[in-house]
């Protein structure tokens, strides 16, 4: 007889069970082992055949120690979560360093300006159509960076992003507040 078995063990307690599955796996052997040589031995008088001790080592179910997680604990100074065990210049540090972090992620998360403006006009589009969008933008950019370049009828949005960050930026607030107020510009409504 053959007899295949999948098993998957995982999660915290996953070494544990291995033992325990490697364990009941032995004694199963063992046991198989034990029927196999009854079936291959000769019948024998009733009297005389008493059967066979079966001795498999059993591992104890003593969980393992679990593996401790994170870095271990600094020596001296410990932070508490407790305002009337903090130090007052821990908290004046603590503050500085939050107010650092956030700045530096409100930064991270800040479109470029030139996709900021981009964002902007499918928003605009979106709300006020295609053709609202064609007769309107046109006259916006004029409005915000003058005239066209030399040569060109109207502003494409690669010679406005060769432009200054702060125009690019004021043009997109234009046309999120236009998008906020459900307002065409022009004072279309």
């Amino acid at each position: 007889m053959k007899m295949n078995l999948h098993i998957e063990i995982d999660g915290e307690l996953a070494e544990d069970d291995k033992r325990r599955l490697a364990s009941t796996a032995g004694l199963l052997l063992a046991l198989s082992g034990v029927q196999a040589q009854r079936a291959a031995a000769p019948a024998a008088p009733a009297e005389a055949a008493a059967p066979a001790p079966v001795s498999v080592p059993v591992e104890p179910d003593e969980p393992a120690e679990k593996p401790k997680r994170g870095r271990p604990a600094k020596k001296g100074r410990s932070i508490s979560d407790e305002p009337e065990n903090r130090e007052p210049e821990t908290e004046q540090a603590d503050a500085e360093q939050d107010a650092a972090d956030e700045a530096a992620e409100i930064a991270n998360k800040a479109l470029p300006p030139i996709e900021e403006l981009r964002a902007a006009m499918q928003s605009y589009q979106a709300k006020h159509g295609h053709a609202a969008f064609m007769s309107d933008i046109p006259a916006l950019w004029e409005s915000q960076f003058g005239a066209p370049p030399e040569g060109e009828a109207a502003w494409r949005v690669s010679k406005i992003a060769e432009l200054e960050s702060d125009k690019i930026v004021g043009a997109a607030r234009v046309l999120s507040k236009l998008v906020a107020d459900s307002t065409r510009f022009g004072g279309d409504a």
